[in-house]
């Protein structure tokens, strides 16, 4: 099990990293806290998903869903 707390950047426009907003591995687990950003893509836009704090989101990643069509 790996485990990741990312804090909130105060300028994201100053952060670098991947493209892409999709999992590559099998499952992730989210603890949703107050700042949330995670998004969902629906008809090719991404939209922003209301945080739940204290909630769980399980996350089906790509290496999943290549796997079970």
């Amino acid at each position: 099990m790996v485990t990741h707390y990312y804090l909130f950047c105060p300028q994201p426009e100053l952060t670098l990293g991947t493209t892409s907003h999709t999992d590559p591995g099998v499952v992730t687990i989210l603890l949703q806290d107050r700042i949330g950003s995670l998004q969902v893509n629906c008809d090719g836009r991404w939209l922003d998903v209301k945080s739940a704090p204290g909630a769980l989101v399980i996350d089906i990643g790509d290496i999943l869903q290549i796997v079970s069509k």
